[in-house]
């Protein structure tokens, strides 16, 4: 799967999100440049072995991509975080994506 979902601004480069799937099924959220199509950076990580509904995504928010889950929350792709879970020395935020955005996760 992979889908535009919409623009934001992150780290002064203009991004198309697009949603993928990693290949157990998970959601993954990916920033390309408007324009180049270029990756910019992987909004998400993949938590194979934690509990997670069908329309949650868990959001990296450490290291380069400290400051990500503000801009998908401000743009209204991802909710804010539900909870946290472990990953390491770090913790994922785990979030829903919005149901608007992405109509077949509705139950």
């Amino acid at each position: 799967m992979k889908k535009a979902l919409k623009n934001v601004v992150f780290r002064g480069y203009n991004c198309i999100v697009r949603l993928r799937q990693y290949p157990n099924g998970r959601h993954a959220l990916e920033l390309v440049e408007q324009g180049t199509g270029q990756p910019v950076a992987v909004a998400s990580v993949n938590l194979p072995d934690a509990p997670m509904a069908d329309e949650e995504v868990a959001i990296k928010n450490w290291s380069e991509n400290e400051g990500i889950l503000k801009v998908l929350v401000e743009a209204g792709i991802v909710s804010e975080p539900v909870r946290l879970m472990p990953t390491g020395y770090v913790y994922a935020h785990i979030c829903k994506l919005n149901q608007e955005i992405f109509p077949s996760l509705r139950t």
